[in-house]
């Protein structure tokens, strides 16, 4: 009963851990254990249950959902977006977008962005070359690179309507007011950039790609282009990014993830030698972007995973090494002259620390459920917080004899 009741005000009382300090060790490490792995809950249920294509299907999308149905009704996804074997057993996609149709043409990024006349070809073909002078490279260092993409843009006009006489949404017969004209969609195609193998040279020429193609930032380091939605494909990667509608130049994101084809591609139970299309089409019940929806959100499974765990590593290590700091200051503050607990080791302030560490631990936990964020800084601040509140159980106030006599005594 005694062990009970020192567990249970334990969680919320300094002076009941610094005089319980020689409990036996195993009720220390049953706190430390549980108050890690109760952190560890909320990020693994949103993790493990979250769907990946949330983002760009509700009713928060901004009209990403709405580019996405028009890039699926394109000829050039529809026929060029071909499955592939690739090698270990894994399967990619081969983005033939210069075939017979001739999907492409060669053009400036510019002249697409703002519907300049496409001659019924509605992707332009274009060449990103990532060296010193394309930009100020402050964060991933210039590749020396130099790989073909493919562009359109989906956008719409004041009267928020498709022009659906058009091959692109993003060029008209005539020269479109450009000033009327608003990106819902930028679809890009990169088929000669592999992401997801050993090659970091290839994933840092990505990165540099969305710096310099996507945000068109200068070498100055700073963005001149609009933060719009966009979707990449490479032969074994998708990548969406949400931006709002009303978006300002070099704005952030309200969301982004990427996957793997190949992950999707399994889900599909897709064959070598088809389109990725003829699986997202003439589905029973599911619309194509339902069916699309369902594939990015199995790409992206295997990554999402990857950082529930990294997470949950990130978690760990702050409540390991917060409570590490915690004992230390402890232990001294018991070693000072003012303290009136002196029969105190290392060991017996880490077990006052991984005690105190638990309740943080389940706040953490509580409030985990709306965000990494709040998991987090819940952990930090309370343990903090208790190990600067224990100093006045370890050394509590002295006062001076007179000032506890009573009045009529004190002034005699």
């Amino acid at each position: 009963m005694e062990n009970l009741k020192y567990l249970f005000k334990s969680l919320f009382s300094n002076k009941t851990i610094v005089e319980g300090r020689h409990k036996p060790w195993y009720f220390a490490i049953i706190f430390f254990i549980l108050g890690v792995v109760l952190t560890w809950i909320p990020v693994l249920t949103s993790g493990y249950t979250a769907n990946n294509s949330t983002f760009f299907t509700s009713n928060a999308s901004q009209e990403a959902d709405r580019g996405l149905n028009y890039m699926m009704s394109e000829q050039y996804f529809q026929e060029g977006v071909t499955i592939v074997e690739n090698v270990n057993d894994k399967n990619k996609l081969a983005l033939n977008l210069t075939g017979v149709d001739a999907f492409s043409r060669d053009d400036t990024w510019d002249n697409e962005y703002n519907g300049a006349n496409d001659n019924g070809k509605p992707l332009t073909k274009a060449t990103f070359t990532d060296n010193e002078n394309s930009f100020l490279h402050s964060n991933v260092a210039a590749t020396n690179s130099s790989y073909t993409y493919y562009f359109d843009a989906v956008a719409v006009d004041t009267s928020d309507s498709i022009n659906q006489n058009n091959s692109s949404t993003s060029a008209s017969t005539e020269t479109e007011n450009t000033s009327k004209r608003s990106v819902v969609l930028e679809i890009y195609f990169l088929p000669d950039v592999y992401i997801t193998g050993n090659d970091n040279q290839m994933k840092n020429y990505f990165s540099n790609f969305i710096s310099g193609i996507i945000l068109g930032v200068n070498t100055s380091g700073n963005a001149t282009r609009y933060s719009h939605s966009y979707i990449i494909f490479t032969p074994d990667s998708v990548s969406i990014a949400v931006a709002p509608l009303k978006s300002s130049i070099g704005g952030s994101f309200t969301h982004a993830q990427s996957g793997y084809i190949n992950d999707g591609l399994k889900y599909l139970k897709a064959e070598t030698g088809k389109t990725l299309y003829s699986y997202l089409n003439n589905v029973e019940n599911k619309t194509r972007l339902e069916m699309f929806a369902d594939f990015f959100h199995n790409t992206a499974k295997q990554s999402q995973i990857n950082s529930v765990w990294i997470n949950v590593a990130i978690l760990s290590g702050v409540v390991v090494g917060l409570e590490l700091l915690s004992a230390l200051v402890i232990f001294f503050l018991h070693r000072r002259k003012t303290s009136a607990y002196k029969d105190v080791n290392f060991w017996t302030a880490m077990k006052e620390a991984m005690t105190l560490g638990f309740t943080p631990c389940i706040l953490g936990m509580a409030l985990g459920f709306m965000g990494f964020v709040y998991n987090i800084t819940l952990v930090i601040s309370g343990i903090l917080l208790r190990t600067v509140w224990i100093n006045n159980k370890i050394s509590p106030v002295t006062t001076d004899n007179n000032s506890n006599k009573p009045l009529y005594q004190a002034r005699s």
